[in-house]
């Protein structure tokens, strides 16, 4: 950076100048001999490089012409020429005023690069005639300098807009655009976007670790929610995290990115013959209990699944709500407290702590009292859990379409 330059030069003439003073003492003056004479040669000033004002923007309206200039992206939108920031939302490439700048400031431009749902903006290339009509290679642009109004443009501008290979959460990029207005609009320059991956996009290398993939739900009805969760066992221990969405023809989809690095992301499907999909990624490694279930009470799916370092998983679950079952448990004897259930792991693997299955567990929503000696469970996916009572624990195998018991007060 041209900062650390500046620095150590400081750092020197700093240390040069502590030299020279010495230890706080006034230094004595040299005296000039009588045979010297005052110097005719002046000192050479030091030289200074001349300041570099950034090239003009250049309105051009044919992109053969484009020549994009090998610097941070600005603009020039009836004004000033201002720098900005470009970052990705969803598939819309947006170019605005660093957020350090005063907010609602301007300008604000947006690129709506169409593209499907599952389809990758990496690597793609975009070059646009003030002639071209509005379709699938048109981007929509929409263009807003306050305080006038936002302006939406399908056409009339052109454009050349190249996008390279995402790494670390960056998309590079380069972009030349000029608009058909009386100000003579432009943006040109290079970009490295910060780029959160839209909801239905398989994750990629960039995303590892991760686990993805569909959820297929049979037997939902209208405006069932569906909800996605995992819980982690880490070196830095137990880290959770669950979203959930409403069931849509329209592929609706959500983000969570407050725990960043780690994003979840879940793509809604029709509850048909469009899956539902998630995608969990920037995991630390370790052990995972993957779920998806109904937010209504509905059965939970899961998987046991070890994410190792740069781990990339396809989880794919089935979620039949037509298929559930139950139990019914004896607590022991005396017992007031909680019973507490999780899908059962590998059985070669440690029990997991008492505060961690209880987290776990009041996660799933598998936590119910015991009253009068019992305690009941319902509307279960079929497979083998873990029970704890007071401490104690037993092992369930759950059938679809029964009811089975299980008697903490009968030796295991």
């Amino acid at each position: 950076m041209t900062t650390t330059a500046r620095t150590i030069f400081a750092a020197s003439l700093g240390l040069g100048l502590a030299f020279a003073i010495g230890c706080g003492s006034k230094p004595t003056p040299p005296q000039p001999s009588a045979e010297s004479e005052p110097s005719t040669n002046p000192e050479p000033k030091p030289n200074t490089p001349p300041k570099v004002e950034p090239a003009k923007l250049v309105w051009e309206m044919d992109p053969a012409k484009h020549a994009i200039p090998n610097a941070p992206v600005r603009g020039n939108f009836g004004g000033a020429e201002v720098n900005l920031e470009a970052v990705f939302e969803g598939h819309d490439l947006v170019f605005r005023l660093p957020q350090s700048a005063t907010p609602g400031a301007g300008p604000r431009v947006v690129l709506k690069l169409q593209s499907s749902p599952a389809e990758s903006l990496e690597n793609r290339k975009w070059t646009v005639r003030q002639e071209d009509t509005a379709g699938p290679k048109v981007p929509e642009l929409w263009v807003e300098v306050p305080p006038n109004p936002i302006i939406g443009h399908s056409n009339g501008y052109s454009l050349t807009l190249e996008l390279g290979q995402r790494k670390d959460g960056k998309m590079p990029g380069r972009i030349y655009l000029s608009l058909q207005d009386e100000a003579k609009s432009v943006l040109a320059g290079t970009f490295n976007a910060e780029y959160f991956r839209p909801f239905a996009e398989p994750p990629s290398a960039d995303d590892a670790p991760f686990a993805f993939g569909d959820i297929t739900v049979i037997g939902a009805k209208d405006n069932t929610e569906i909800r996605v969760a995992y819980a982690g066992f880490t070196a830095n221990g137990l880290i959770t995290n669950e979203l959930a969405v409403m069931l849509s023809p329209q592929m609706n989809g959500i983000s969570d990115v407050d725990n960043k690095p780690r994003i979840t992301t879940l793509a809604a499907g029709d509850g048909k013959s469009q899956p539902t999909r998630y995608a969990h990624v920037k995991l630390p490694s370790g052990r995972y209990l993957l779920t998806a279930t109904v937010t209504s009470g509905g059965p939970i799916v899961w998987k046991w699944v070890d994410i190792p370092a740069n781990g990339m998983l396809t989880e794919n679950f089935t979620l039949d709500l037509t298929k559930t079952g139950g139990v019914e448990i004896n607590a022991p004897p005396g017992s007031t407290g909680l019973a507490v259930m999780v899908p059962a792991d590998d059985a070669t693997r440690p029990p997991v702590n008492a505060d961690h299955f209880l987290g776990v567990a009041a996660q799933m929503r598998l936590t119910t009292k015991v009253i009068a000696g019992k305690a009941v469970f319902e509307s279960l996916a079929p497979g083998k859990y873990e029970v704890r009572i007071d401490g104690e624990r037993r092992f369930v195998e759950i059938v679809a379409g029964k009811k089975v018991e299980l008697d903490f007060a009968k030796k295991p």
